[in-house]
């Protein structure tokens, strides 16, 4: 935030700090000429800076000329207090209700959203669990890196994604939360439910092992060769913040691992490559007729105490095969 502040400070007002939003997130608004010029002075010195498709400059000395009519328009406005008290990016104080006139929602139009320096006062605290309700998450992001830079303890999570705009999704998010330690009113999505008590003997258990032989292949969830599919791809790229976005981790969390995974990716591409210029494997079915039975002496190499090729060497031998077994470590 004080870098993007010394950066819009050399345009004489014409571009202004709209929105502390993470260590490493700021929001500038301002006259476009100025923004694209200070866009393309950052592109070049490796800072990534991205223009917002919007038509007009919130945050900025733009607002000051709809202060009259602003002022004028929301005057009926009667705040009241509240039952949840707020704690303001416009003021960085708590307010319950009665602060919130005419002059307060101007101020919050004008002047710059505190939001990383509010959420650090709020993990610093006590509160422990933050969501972000939106349709997709834009905030989450940069809450997690403010909560990490603190050493905090607290859980992030946002509510809906881009093309997961239903009940499951929110459910799924909800889930999260829960399972990390915060408390959810269950009752809401299953009314006329009602707890029972657990039997006071253990469980019954029931193994299931895999079984040697194969099963029908399971076909992919929907959609998983899609997040697959895009989850390499920013991998591939290198591309730090789209990776980060999708994981729902902080930026700074995939640093060291992300080069390494995207070597590791690269490597896996050219071995596959190569492999598929040297040869194909391929399968011919024997001619029909009666089985006549093995013959000859068959060298069976094996880990050691492994019953799958015990058994493959019990079902060679009853066919009439001299099995020789090699046990390696």
């Amino acid at each position: 935030a004080e870098r993007a502040a010394e950066r819009a400070a050399r345009w004489d007002g014409r571009i202004s700090v709209a929105a502390d939003n993470g260590a490493a997130s700021s929001v500038l608004s301002g006259d476009a000429e100025a923004l694209d010029a200070l866009g393309e002075e950052l592109r070049g010195e490796g800072v990534r800076a991205k223009r917002v498709p919007v038509n007009y400059a919130s945050h900025s000395a733009h607002v000051d000329a709809l202060r009259e009519r602003l002022l004028r328009d929301l005057a009926p406005v009667a705040p009241r207090e509240g039952e949840v008290p707020m704690l303001s990016t416009v003021t960085g104080t708590w307010v319950t209700g009665p602060e919130l006139d005419a002059a307060y929602w101007f101020d919050n139009l004008r002047h710059r959203v505190r939001f990383a320096p509010v959420v650090g006062t709020l993990a610093t605290s006590g509160h422990t669990a933050f969501v972000e309700v939106s349709p997709h998450p834009v905030l989450t992001m940069s809450i997690q890196e403010t909560v990490e830079d603190l050493d905090a303890a607290a859980v992030v999570t946002g509510t809906l994604r881009r093309d997961e705009g239903g009940p499951r999704r929110f459910l799924r998010s909800l889930a999260e939360q829960y399972v990390r330690g915060t408390g959810c009113d269950w009752t809401v999505c299953y009314p006329g439910a009602r707890l029972v008590d657990v039997p006071t003997y253990p469980f019954q258990r029931s193994h299931y092992w895999e079984r040697p032989e194969a099963g029908p292949a399971t076909a992919p969830a929907p959609g998983a060769a899609a997040d697959e599919s895009g989850f390499w791809a920013d991998v591939e790229r290198d591309d730090a913040q789209a990776l980060a976005s999708r994981l729902d981790v902080g930026a700074e969390r995939l640093r060291d691992i992300l080069p390494a995974l995207s070597a590791w990716r690269r490597d896996r591409l050219t071995d596959a490559a190569v492999d598929a210029w040297r040869y194909r494997v391929s399968w011919s079915p024997l001619p029909g007729g009666p089985f006549a039975g093995l013959t000859g002496t068959w060298l069976l190499v094996t880990p050691p105490d492994a019953p799958r090729a015990k058994a493959v060497a019990e079902a060679l031998t009853v066919h009439g095969a001299a099995v020789v077994t090699v046990e390696t470590d």
